[in-house]
């Protein structure tokens, strides 16, 4: 059997997997020559399938990642949208768009909204020939956890896999068990309470590209000093916290806000830090929080 995976997020990426076996897989942007390309990875598809030497008329499935996805942005456009995220303008018609998603997820329309939606996204494939009951939208962290627990292979012991990231279909992070070749998840974290989402915020807050230069916070926190860094930890450590009520997750605390609209409060609550504490501490407050989960 052959399956087309497409990721046409950012990154945007398509591999082929025939019968157990990758056999091809590439990035848009190495093909385009754009950084970071995101949207439909035409060319990769193309790339993939001329390098296992078939043809879209080949192809068992198409697998996609995600039931929903963002629209795409090019660099400018996502830095534009974290400048003005905080704007009142925008941070009200998020809240009526929320507030208005809500509302629909009680109505027939909403569906009707999903499909249509999802309906975009596989447009250029069935325009290209293939059939709708032939495409998969798989949730994002399943997506996630998939290529953790079938990449490794270990199907004689119960594994535990987790997944973390900025966002996907609702979820920043996901715990499952992998028991006999099968993933059953057990708890998951809303997008609110997102960790990437507060690095991609810290990124732009230094000057850098969020989603995409978060390596450079990284590399650059361990020279900072040690005091600097455990100020900034003690007053990022607040914001999130753990539970007994849900002992396999976090969750925001009454501090924090919803982590993607939350330039201005991050903004203001590190004003006059050190760039190199503001590093140090972000880093150890990811490594803390998340080997505390773990």
């Amino acid at each position: 059997m052959r399956i087309l995976g497409i990721n046409d997020g950012h990154n945007a990426a398509a591999c082929l997997y025939e019968d157990g076996e990758v056999t091809a897989a590439i990035q848009e942007e190495r093909l385009r020559r754009v950084k970071n390309w995101s949207g439909m990875p035409t060319l990769a598809i193309d790339e993939v399938l001329r390098i296992a030497g078939t043809s879209l008329n080949g192809v068992d499935f198409v697998a996609m990642n995600g039931h929903h996805a963002a629209f795409p942005m090019t660099r400018d456009e996502l830095m534009r949208e974290y400048r003005h995220i905080n704007d009142p303008g925008v941070a009200m018609r998020r809240l009526a768009q929320r507030t208005a998603r809500r509302i629909m997820r009680r109505t027939p329309f909403y569906e009707s909204y999903r499909e249509r939606r999802q309906a975009t996204r596989v447009q250029v494939l069935t325009e290209r020939g293939v059939k709708r009951e032939h495409v998969v939208l798989v949730d994002h962290h399943t997506a996630h956890a998939a290529a953790a627990y079938y990449g490794w292979g270990n199907f004689d012991d119960d594994v535990l896999v987790l997944t973390c990231d900025g966002a996907g279909d609702g979820l920043c992070a996901t715990v499952s068990v992998g028991r006999g070749g099968r993933l059953e998840r057990l708890a998951s974290v809303p997008q609110a309470a997102s960790l990437g989402n507060i690095y991609a915020i810290f990124t732009f807050r230094m000057g850098m590209g969020p989603i995409e230069h978060e390596y450079k916070l990284m590399a650059l926190a361990p020279y900072a000093d040690p005091r600097g860094t455990e100020r900034v930890y003690q007053e990022l450590r607040r914001l999130v916290r753990f539970t007994d009520a849900a002992p396999l997750t976090w969750e925001r605390s009454a501090h924090c806000p919803e982590t993607y609209c939350s330039y201005r409060f991050f903004k203001t609550l590190m004003e006059g830090e050190r760039f190199d504490w503001i590093a140090g501490g972000l880093q150890k407050f990811t490594e803390e929080v998340l080997c505390e989960w773990v």
